[in-house]
């Protein structure tokens, strides 16, 4: 089974702050209707919702994947100012796009891949899926993380090369939104 269901999530503010992040991907999961009916089940992707000219602050001390980090998000477009104590990441409509559309999104599906190649695909070789899945997260999570932007960027130059992406933001014309 693959990745059929992504969700575009508002968190709350307190989220927004103690634990800010662009999306993640659910190995396994389950969205219900308050009446408990089931609407999807399985891996999933969630996006996370952008404020509009949000404002994000981190520490000057960054180790080296946080450096990596800041080189991304302003490669996608966030104006990003050093005062001495921190740097200060001033998110735009245009920049969230890049960030979430052109590499969160791969990025998650990166990962997906990475379960799929050491854990789903020896699983159906009849490995034991239990043993499988906690070799996974024992794994270091900078591992787990580079896999996930190899694979992004790598899907970056392709679709980039074919002239795939980046592609027109909203309809071109009426009858584009008629069509779905």
């Amino acid at each position: 089974m693959g990745i059929r269901t992504i969700l575009f999530r508002q968190p709350t503010r307190k989220q927004s702050i103690l634990n800010p992040l662009w999306g993640r991907l659910i190995y396994w999961g389950e969205i219900s209707t308050a009446q408990r009916r089931t609407i999807a089940t399985g891996p999933m992707i969630i996006l996370e919702a952008v404020d509009e000219d949000m404002t994000m602050r981190w520490s000057s001390a960054l180790d080296p994947d946080s450096h990596e980090q800041l080189d991304r998000l302003r490669a996608d477009g966030h104006a990003i100012d050093f005062d001495g104590r921190s740097h200060r990441i001033t998110v735009t409509p245009a920049s969230a796009r890049n960030t979430q559309l052109y590499r969160t999104l791969p990025h998650e599906i990166g990962h997906w891949f990475d379960w799929l190649e050491k854990v789903e695909g020896p699983g159906a070789r009849g490995e034991p899926f239990d043993a499988l899945m906690d070799r996974y997260f024992a794994r270091p999570k900078a591992e787990r993380e580079a896999f996930a932007h190899r694979y992004a960027d790598d899907i970056y130059k392709s679709l980039f090369a074919r002239d795939s992406i980046p592609f027109e933001q909203g309809f071109n014309n009426p009858t584009e939104r008629s069509a779905l």
